[in-house]
């Protein structure tokens, strides 16, 4: 939802300064290469995972198996793109509530499907019917995502973001999301990901709610949405969360 230049230049877009690696509540979209309509469709304000969609859901979920020092909020895989709230807690292995602003909240889904419902709807049931997912996850047990996802506390290299920080998490979901993809339809080499990702701090609880309420009803406003190339308007909720956003940078 930020604001993209039209040549796509390759710039950094984080804040400047800040260590992304240390805790708090962060939103962020990642979006198909090209803004190409891989994940799925949106049928009647339903989000209808394609197969590729469907391998992108399944290892956002399971990315706090591999990240020990993540937890993972509302999250919404769209046709071209995908929102997230990701959490980055104290430590690895912290039990302790996540924080925004040192102050404690309850604001992480648990892993329960009870709750998973809640967030989204009906937008994604894939995990219901095992049927559904013939073919686009590993069915080898947790050994085999362990596998592609490899080890989460792997140094980067030199120049890369920070072990453990947002650029690394996204980086590495990218990464292992783009082999199972290309995998799958044997399509060896082609990029699945827009090159970036774009991202903003959530500072308090009000912003936190509004970000989690657009994420849930974000197929039922996909005529607004600002990825949607045939989108009718500009969306206001949108517009007022990245307002919200940005004073709390300021």
């Amino acid at each position: 939802m930020t604001s993209q230049p039209g040549n796509r230049r390759r710039r950094s877009i984080r804040l400047l300064g800040y260590d992304y690696t240390q805790p708090g509540a962060y939103f962020v979209t990642i979006c198909a290469h090209e803004r190409q309509h891989l994940f799925g469709e949106v049928v009647d304000g339903q989000m209808r995972l394609s197969s590729a969609g469907r391998v992108v859901d399944w290892y956002w979920r399971r990315l706090p198996q591999h990240f020990p020092h993540v937890r993972l909020g509302a999250h919404m895989v769209m046709p071209n793109h995908a929102h997230v709230i990701l959490w980055i807690v104290d430590a690895v292995g912290a039990t302790h509530s996540p924080t925004i602003s040192g102050q404690m909240v309850n604001a992480v889904p648990t892993d329960g499907p009870d709750q998973t419902q809640r967030v989204l709807g009906n937008a994604s049931p894939l995990l219901a019917n095992s049927e559904k997912t013939v073919n686009v996850v590993p069915t080898d047990g947790p050994d085999q995502t362990q596998r592609v996802l490899g080890n989460a506390s792997s140094p980067l290299r030199p120049n890369g973001p920070a072990p453990g920080s947002v650029g690394a998490i996204i980086g590495n979901f990218k990464s292992v999301t783009t082999r199972r993809i290309n995998k799958m339809n044997h399509t060896p080499g082609d990029p699945v990901w827009q090159r970036n990702f774009y991202e903003r701090i959530v500072r308090n609880e009000r912003a936190l709610h509004a970000i989690r309420q657009y994420i849930a009803d974000n197929p039922a406003r996909w005529h607004l949405d600002r990825y949607n190339a045939a989108a009718e308007s500009q969306d206001p909720l949108a517009v007022s969360i990245m307002d919200m956003l940005r004073a709390g940078e300021s």
